[in-house]
């Protein structure tokens, strides 16, 4: 009987040290992200050239927020507010570009498309409003506008399908660090 006891004692303890590790990864990541908003607020307010030690800095803070579960569920949230942006906008606005690209990482292959392309659709997205306020003429100014449309529906779904992808292999990376 005494060995029942002993045993549902250790498994209990077990318990709580298995869910005071939980709670320490979290209160971890929790400083991580605290940090890696610290450094992007800082990043996206600053006119000049940040230190080069600055934005190394960054980015182990966001190598580290890869490297725990919910470290990625943070940076899968933070591309999903970029999604959105994306969805109401028609683009990346220019404060949010340098989130992408803090989120993403400068080493990242698909982040010089996804602002190429970004900027392309601010730009068509200018040429439209500009185009809008003009007094419309006859004929053919109909056709370029459809022209206009499509091709900025496609680039905005190009650029809405890579991010979403991004955004995909960080909570399967999540999932795979959960197991």
């Amino acid at each position: 009987m005494p060995r029942r006891y002993e045993m549902a004692e250790i498994r209990k303890r077990l318990g709580f040290v298995e869910l005071r590790k939980h709670f320490d990864d979290i209160a971890a990541a929790d400083l991580l992200k605290a940090k890696f908003l610290r450094y992007h607020n800082t990043r996206r307010n600053f006119a000049g050239e940040l230190p080069e030690d600055y934005l190394r800095s960054l980015d182990e803070t966001r190598r580290e927020l890869q490297r725990s579960s919910a470290g990625l569920e943070y940076l899968a949230w933070l591309l999903e507010s970029i999604i959105e942006t994306v969805r109401l906008l028609g683009y990346i606005p220019r404060p949010d570009d340098v989130l992408l690209v803090d989120v993403l990482g400068m080493g990242d292959e698909t982040l010089s498309h996804c602002l190429s392309l970004n900027e392309l659709l601010r730009d068509e997205i200018r040429k439209r409003q500009i185009f809008q306020t003009e007094p419309a003429d006859a004929g053919g100014a109909k056709a370029n506008e459809d022209d206009d449309n499509n091709r900025i529906k496609m680039r905005k779904d190009m650029l809405l399908l890579m991010i979403s992808d991004k955004k995909r292999f960080l909570e399967c990376q999540r999932k795979i660090i959960e197991l």
